[in-house]
């Protein structure tokens, strides 16, 4: 090793440092966010390695792993100094050395709870907000807990509370260190703050491991996995879904019908640890006879999933995502849709920026005796914009619509986390309210007549963003309209 290393961490929380003689006296509180401390704390070493030689020494089976050796990696170092934390802000700066030289990298961040706290166990993530253009930090871990964890270079520190510090640069080489918990480190406690951003936590290495996708049919096996609540599991159960195939057909009006595709699962190991994810998106939705008076059809996208490691399950840090939801509806004869609204939680991609694509077909009545391939066709005619509407907002259509839309655009929101389960879940939905119309020179006698719900979404690989699958669909909708 070329340099010593001396990792100062000079910290304070809200008006600044206040210098001490020694770190046990040299802790000083002005209130119940104010905590300062100038002396040196820690003093470790690392190593830097190639990604092809960690995902072949790291990832895959271990017993199917290459050996390491020296050639294959070096010595490295890093100090991390003038850290500043304010209640979840944190700043500091991290400096690089090794073979090449020294690297000042100044970064700001936010401390969130990591995903391992959701069994009590007191992991705080800082998520790095905006990392250095030619270094990406991929994991900063604060452990705190004396439960079995996953180390991959400092095998001493198993079951010992701990920090993890891991980063990239962008010619793929990774600086991985390892080293016990700094005193000023022991006073934060998970429970204070928001969950991590996933990218830096449980997926800190799906862009380096070695894996393969699969798809899992739905069974109670499966279920049992997918952090869903009783009455979730008998209505998401194999005999009450339908299945995924061409066109389903709605069970009746009234009745909430469920739409489920087969289970999106994947697992890779990184170090001792197999992560092992499972997926399933399913979408609920419901239209009834019309009326004169308002009646709204609907429909919802959720998601089970969960991730087991460690011989734990957790939920909302899951390798699959989905983005550019896309519903519509259409209706049948002597109906009209009046209004619609959209709601839903989701990942904000993107801090601002167009919401929704919406799409309207309005030609003031359908053709009386009409069959589902013309409801069909009023998807390939509908006109498109782009408004500035809100999550949860309402659009009022123009009159005479019978068939409208909305695509939630993946470049603003992602929705990955369960619905049901440890976490407050992510959704979408779409509702249309209709309304029955006597059309020109018609009468108000009732009828029977079909509308359709169609719909189109893509599954990604949320750490990287490639894509894994595109679903679509659509549901033949039966009913009366009359006065």
């Amino acid at each position: 090793m070329k340099k010593a290393l001396i990792i100062v961490l000079a910290i304070a929380f809200g008006l600044g440092t206040v210098p001490m003689s020694s770190m046990a006296a040299n802790t000083a509180r002005t209130d119940s966010r104010t905590l300062a401390i100038s002396e040196p704390v820690v003093e470790t070493v690392g190593i830097s390695i190639s990604a092809e030689n960690f995902a072949d020494q790291f990832s895959g089976e271990p017993s199917k792993r290459r050996a390491a050796s020296t050639k294959s990696r070096s010595y490295t170092a890093l100090a991390l100094s003038s850290i500043v934390i304010n209640g979840a802000d944190i700043s500091f700066i991290a400096t690089l050395s090794a073979d090449a030289g020294e690297e000042h990298l100044p970064l700001k961040g936010r401390l969130s709870a990591g995903f391992k706290s959701q069994q009590g166990i007191n992991s705080i993530i800082v998520n790095v907000t905006d990392n250095n253009a030619a270094y990406n930090v991929l994991l900063f871990e604060i452990f705190n807990a004396y439960e079995k964890d996953n180390l991959l270079i400092e095998p001493t520190l198993f079951a010992k509370p701990h920090v993890k510090f891991y980063m990239q640069d962008k010619a793929g080489q990774l600086y991985l260190f390892e080293t016990e918990l700094p005193e000023i480190f022991s006073k934060l406690e998970a429970s204070q703050y928001k969950p991590s951003d996933s990218r830096n936590d449980a997926l800190w290495a799906a862009g380096l491991a070695k894996y393969e996708i699969t798809e899992l049919p739905v069974d109670d096996e499966i279920l049992g996995k997918l952090g869903l609540d009783d009455q979730a599991k008998m209505k998401l159960s194999a005999s009450a879904a339908l299945p995924y195939s061409g066109s389903t057909l709605a069970r009746g009006l009234s009745t909430e019908t469920r739409w489920q595709p087969t289970v999106n699962s994947t697992s890779y190991y990184i170090g001792t640890i197999l992560h092992r994810f499972y997926s399933l998106p399913y979408i609920d939705y419901l239209h009834t006879n019309v009326r004169s008076s308002d009646s709204t059809w609907y429909a919802r996208l959720r998601i089970a999933e969960s991730l087991e490691y460690n011989g734990f399950v957790f939920y909302g840090q899951n390798f699959f995502a989905y983005k550019d939801i896309d519903f519509k509806f259409a209706c049948g004869e002597k109906t009209n849709i009046i209004r619609t609204y959209h709601d839903g939680r989701a990942y904000a991609a993107m801090p601002s920026g167009t919401v929704f694509t919406l799409f309207e077909n309005a030609v003031s009545t359908v053709p009386a005796g009409a069959a589902i391939a013309t409801i069909l066709n009023l998807f390939n005619s509908m006109r498109t914009w782009n408004p500035s509407y809100a999550l949860s907002s309402t659009y009022s259509c123009t009159s005479g619509s019978v068939a409208e839309g909305a695509k939630l655009l993946g470049s603003r929101y992602i929705l990955h986390e369960n619905s049901y389960g440890g976490s407050s879940g992510h959704w979408f939905e779409y509702q249309v309210v209709t309304k029955f119309v006597i059309p020109s020179g018609g009468t108000n006698a009732a009828v029977n007549t079909v509308g359709a719900f169609k719909f189109e979404f893509d599954a990604i690989e949320y750490y990287t963003g490639l894509p894994v699958k595109h679903y679509s669909d659509y549901a033949t909708l039966s009913y009366n309209a009359a006065p």
